[in-house]
């Protein structure tokens, strides 16, 4: 996979002061000697390196600096996060980098408090690697079973990413019995993404269930539990969510599932989601019954644990935006026994209402602290944000 490189270039007039430097060597520990350069008032002074830049963090530490910043982005044509803060005209330079920039590439400022070094490197950090993050899935290969062909509905998506699709036809299963072709499903599902290096798999599991007469569900829950983004239907824009968040961070695959829509209500906060498989450690407890729509075995009935904080989000498939809302899972299975739909339930309460649907399967993560990363992976990629908002300029968050 092509590597991620983001440059770190830290602009001032004045000479920099202990905080400042301090930042700058935080910054550098972390992210290497080569990424972060050194402080500079002119182009002129900057080292480039020969690689392709991914993203470029200017750290306007003073006033008079923004040409300086608009001809490095000229130069580079990166995204760029302007990290500045209150003193020495530091914010002002940073607003002129707004005003004066001639390439259309993704530019966000964030203030930071210029005592608070130690939090604002830890954040910054973590904001690059939600940055990182974007960059991997969007260049990631995928795993395609059974088919041989791209897709209709996936065409704008693909235009507008660089994602591989690398086509499985023959697959390895043992349908003697239903444990044997879970089993056997795993397994070989596993070598794929091994062996081929894949990020993630989906594919047709009606077309599968049809043949074999039980359905993947529970094999599909286990791969999640075992951190690898698998998605059913064939969903390929539900499948680059889930590999977002591998991407963000492993364990975030087994918190999280793809989601039928049931219901929104009249406000379009309260949002009620289904589907008959989750990974098995995403919920309090789970057990096996017959798969909604065809009655063979098995699908995976996961009691997800009520009041958890969570995030629902879901990318469009023209990849122009993305819906983005933390919430907390307000009721599970166990309340909504009598709904006829697919058999892990839960109704969502939204902290920001639902008023673009731009499709039918979200994914929803039983982790809200993953927002902040999502968020700025969207940035990144120059997705709109529908829901929850993330400013132009922003208090550095926490």
């Amino acid at each position: 996979m092509t590597e991620f490189n983001c440059l770190v270039v830290p602009l001032s007039t004045r000479e920099v002061t202990d905080k400042d430097r301090e930042l700058i060597e935080r910054l550098r520990e972390s992210l290497g000697e080569k990424q972060v350069h050194d402080a500079v008032s002119r182009v002129s002074d900057i080292s480039l390196p020969d690689s392709r830049i991914d993203l470029l963090v200017l750290l306007v530490l003073s006033g008079g600096v923004s040409r300086t910043a608009v001809q490095l982005q000229l130069q580079l044509k990166a995204p760029t996060l302007i990290v500045c803060h209150g003193e020495d005209n530091s914010l002002p330079s940073a607003l002129g980098v707004l005003e004066r920039r001639l390439v259309e590439r993704p530019t966000l400022i964030l203030t930071y408090d210029r005592r608070q070094t130690e939090d604002t490197a830890r954040t910054l950090l973590r904001i690059i690697n939600a940055c990182r993050a974007a960059f991997k899935a969007l260049n990631a290969k995928i795993a395609v079973l059974f088919e041989d062909s791209i897709k209709a509905e996936w065409i704008s998506f693909l235009k507008r990413t660089d994602i591989r699709i690398d086509f499985v036809r023959e697959i390895i299963y043992d349908t003697s019995s239903y444990d044997n072709f879970i089993d056997s499903l795993v397994s070989s599902i596993e070598k794929i993404v091994t062996h081929r290096a894949a990020r993630g798999v989906t594919f047709d599991c009606f077309k599968l269930l049809r043949e074999v007469r039980m359905t993947p569900c529970l094999a599909v829950a286990k791969l999640l539990d075992r951190e690898i983004p698998v998605a059913c239907e064939c969903d390929l824009i539900s499948l680059f969510g889930q590999v977002l968040l591998k991407e963000i961070s492993s364990s975030l695959v087994r918190r999280s599932m793809i989601a039928n829509i049931v219901n929104v209500d009249d406000e379009g906060k309260v949002v009620t989601v289904a589907h008959c498989t989750a990974p098995l450690s995403m919920g309090t407890r789970w057990e096996l019954d017959k798969h909604f729509e065809t009655g063979y075995p098995s699908g995976v009935r996961s009691h997800l644990p009520v009041g958890t904080r969570c995030v629902l989000f879901r990318v469009s498939s023209k990849f122009d935006s993305m819906f983005l809302s933390r919430g907390t899972v307000i009721r599970n299975v166990s309340e909504l026994n009598d709904l006829r739909t697919c058999l892990t339930r839960a109704q969502i309460e939204l902290d920001f209402k639902m008023e673009h649907l731009l499709g039918n399967h979200h994914v929803l993560v039983l982790d809200e602290n993953v927002a902040l990363s999502l968020k700025f992976a969207a940035w990144y990629l120059g997705l709109k944000i529908h829901g929850e908002p993330l400013p132009q300029v922003m208090k550095m968050p926490t």
